[in-house]
């Protein structure tokens, strides 16, 4: 009896996959850029810098069609991080930020819109993909590594999407890839500069 109430426990315990599936969004700007973003609470979404630039106001759309206004807050170039903030309420479960580095060959999972801005049909389709951590990088001209790669290559419209750790932590946006490896903003750069927030 304790081993089936234990699978049962063990079965309804959010998984990365359930646990970010709510929180990773759309973004698009006025100037048609396209992007995507995850709501870490407070009413912030995270994305790239290069998903907003040149903007002030975007729009972030959800997977079940709902719409929040948003405005930039922040934002850095030296890391491709851009935080937005909804100008109403949103109402959605926000991800746990991890507090500690990936690990070199850790599992991490992948969410972007790339698929919504290729396909006509349906008008928001997220995509999940995983891949594991191969190493360190650097986010165009940054003197330090503050980015990270893992093996699986993402698409346009993929920026911005979240990235999930093995214990289903958010641990940054990516940002890009190379064709064989995807990209990401290290959460250490995220805890930086949503620090630098005045709240």
């Amino acid at each position: 009896m304790k081993q089936v109430i234990l699978a049962v426990a063990l079965a309804l315990l959010p998984t990365a996959s359930s646990y970010a599936n709510p929180s990773v969004c759309s973004v698009r700007m006025p100037d048609g850029s396209l992007g995507s973003c995850t709501y870490i609470g407070n009413g912030l979404f995270v994305t790239n810098r290069h998903v907003v630039e040149g903007n002030s106001d975007g729009v972030v759309q959800t997977l079940d069609g709902v719409c929040y206004q948003c405005s930039v807050v922040v934002s850095s170039a030296e890391d491709d991080i851009a935080v937005l903030e909804s100008k109403s309420p949103v109402v959605l479960p926000s991800v746990r930020i991890s507090k500690r580095p990936v690990r070199p060959g850790e599992k991490v999972t992948a969410y972007g819109y790339g698929a919504s801005y290729h396909d006509t049909d349906p008008d928001i389709d997220r995509r999940e993909w995983v891949g594991k951590v191969s190493g360190r990088g650097r986010v165009g001209g940054s003197v330090s590594d503050n980015a990270y790669l893992f093996s699986s290559p993402s698409i346009p419209g993929d920026s911005g999407g979240g990235c999930f750790n093995s214990d289903g932590e958010y641990i940054g946006p990516l940002f890009g890839t190379d064709g064989k490896n995807t990209y990401a903003c290290m959460n250490s750069e995220l805890h930086k500069l949503l620090r630098s927030i005045d709240r």
